[in-house]
């Protein structure tokens, strides 16, 4: 997740699938529980508001802000 040590998020619920190295499908019994560790696995990397990153779901759209704009135009 970018960060020098693990983080980790617990759930004796859920099944996690990776799908590639960017990807992981949580699987669940509950669509609560699923959803609440979804969450809580999107809370450790929030998204970027200028560049995009961080940990989203699929389908999200993301509106990126415009960064500074330069003197020399």
């Amino acid at each position: 997740m970018g960060y020098a040590h693990r983080v980790y998020v617990y759930s004796s619920a859920i099944t996690v699938k990776f799908l590639s190295k960017t990807k992981i499908l949580l699987f669940g019994l509950s669509k609560q529980d699923v959803m609440q560790s979804a969450y809580s696995l999107a809370r450790v990397k929030p998204i970027n508001i200028f560049t995009g990153r961080g940990v989203r779901f699929a389908r999200q759209v993301i509106y990126r802000k415009t960064g500074k704009v330069g003197a020399y135009r």
